[in-house]
């Protein structure tokens, strides 16, 4: 007798499946500032509705470089494209095999930051590149000046002061004082709201020069010519006389050897200028890179008859 009871205790052991997951739920805000953080909430079920706990899910992005994700399911929202219109970054919580979805809009204020480089000159000064959009993806109703707060040594511990223009919902500033390492914060305000965002700067990461610059003018037309730095993406060239300064419109590079033109704003007068190529790692179509990096290059002198 005693010989058959460790036959009958194995027969009543059972081993449980785990249920399988029907459905994967992830809510969380559907707008984000740029520069607000998030953790997202993540729901999963059984085919009866039931919750379950205790698996993996595994996070993934759509846009990254718009709005990240981490493996907790914290999300950072960092940029946004520069189409006038809303634009939506997908976040997917995955878990063995089911999904789920959110869709997320980044707006506000972003601001880039990074090295101006020039070939006449061994130091590195600020560039600033900033964007606006609305909740409702719309830009900014105005001109809006914004002060940019940096390191306890930049710029004689004054705010350095730029804009974000209505034409573009978007500005560039640069030059004017070095760089120096560290974090830097601006803050702007539209429409009786205030928006945030900052930035850092390692003077030491810089955008290289154009090789064999050329520039030449026909007319009101300037020609220029050379072979960009490695992390261009666009260039455009100016003729500069004291501190006025005649430029083409930006031409967006399909290979770092080019050959461009493009007429001069305003139209340059008769005189001897000297002829600059600038290159630049980012575009106004594109969503912004964390770092802005400019270059400017004195190609040679131009004389306009």
């Amino acid at each position: 007798m005693a010989l058959g009871l460790p036959i009958l205790l194995a027969a009543c052991t059972s081993v449980q499946t785990p249920a399988a997951i029907s459905s994967v739920q992830v809510t969380g805000d559907t707008t984000l500032t740029i520069g607000q953080q998030e953790t997202l909430s993540v729901t999963l079920k059984d085919a009866a509705g039931n919750p379950l706990t205790g698996r993996t899910v595994t996070w993934t992005s759509s846009a990254p470089d718009l709005v990240s994700v981490d493996a907790n399911g914290r999300v950072t929202a960092r940029h946004f494209t520069p189409n006038g219109t809303p634009n939506t970054v997908t976040i997917t919580a995955t878990s063995e095999g089911k999904r789920g979805t959110l869709t997320v809009t980044p707006y506000g204020f972003d601001l880039s930051c990074g090295t101006y480089v020039t070939s006449d000159d061994p130091g590195a000064d600020v560039a600033f590149y900033a964007r606006f959009r609305a909740e409702n993806g719309s830009n900014i109703p105005a001109d809006t000046n914004y002060s940019i707060v940096g390191p306890t040594a930049f710029n004689a511990g004054k705010p350095y002061n730029a804009v974000v223009f209505q034409g573009s919902s978007a500005g560039a500033a640069y030059g004017g004082a070095p760089a120096v390492a560290g974090t830097y914060s601006a803050t702007l305000s539209v429409a009786g709201t205030t928006y945030s965002d900052s930035c850092s700067i390692d003077p030491a990461v810089r955008l290289g020069f154009v090789t064999n610059p050329v520039v030449s003018v026909s007319g009101n037309t300037a020609s220029y010519s050379g072979t960009a730095p490695a992390g261009t993406i666009n260039v455009f060239a100016a003729l500069f006389m004291g501190d006025v300064s005649y430029s083409t419109t930006s031409v967006a590079l399909s290979s770092l050897t080019f050959s461009a033109s493009g007429g001069l704003s305003p139209a340059a007068p008769s005189g001897v200028y000297k002829g600059w190529i600038y290159a630049r790692n980012y575009n106004n179509s594109t969503p912004m890179p964390d770092v802005v990096l400019w270059s400017g290059t004195l190609a040679n002198t131009v004389t306009i008859p």
